[in-house]
């Protein structure tokens, strides 16, 4: 068996002014953020984008 893979992530406690406010607007929902979007933390520039798609396809009444 192999190890799972373990990605550096960046704590919100610890959060840059700019990846504070990206994990704010992707948590505001409930005030989580999901590990998902913790793994974006060390290039969280396709954050938002990603939350976006995420938001598009999941929550389209026509899906």
């Amino acid at each position: 068996m192999t190890s799972p893979c373990w990605i550096e992530t960046i704590d919100p406690n610890d959060a840059t002014s700019e990846l504070s406010e990206m994990y704010q607007r992707v948590g505001s929902v409930h005030n989580k953020i999901h590990n998902l979007y913790r793994a974006f933390s060390l290039q969280p520039k396709p954050l938002i984008s990603a939350d976006q798609h995420y938001r598009d396809i999941l929550h389209n009444k026509a899906n």
